[in-house]
């Protein structure tokens, strides 16, 4: 009986460890990007990545 019990709260502790990964808020600006400038304007630009995609950044003044 008491290995029935031990092995309940194991497995109720796991459960609740692997459900709290997503507690952790994910991170928040300021973010580092790296790449070749391609295209500016006034509300964006493109940045290529050294394996060729081409991503699109959105430029807001609220950052200023």
């Amino acid at each position: 009986m008491r290995e029935a019990a031990r092995l309940l709260i194991v497995c109720a502790a796991g459960f609740g460890a692997a459900a709290c990964y997503r507690v952790i808020p994910s991170s928040h600006p300021p973010y580092t990007v790296t790449g070749i400038v391609e295209a500016v304007d006034d509300e964006a630009m493109a940045l290529r990545h050294k394996s060729g995609t081409l991503t699109p950044v959105s430029v807001s003044a609220a950052g200023r």
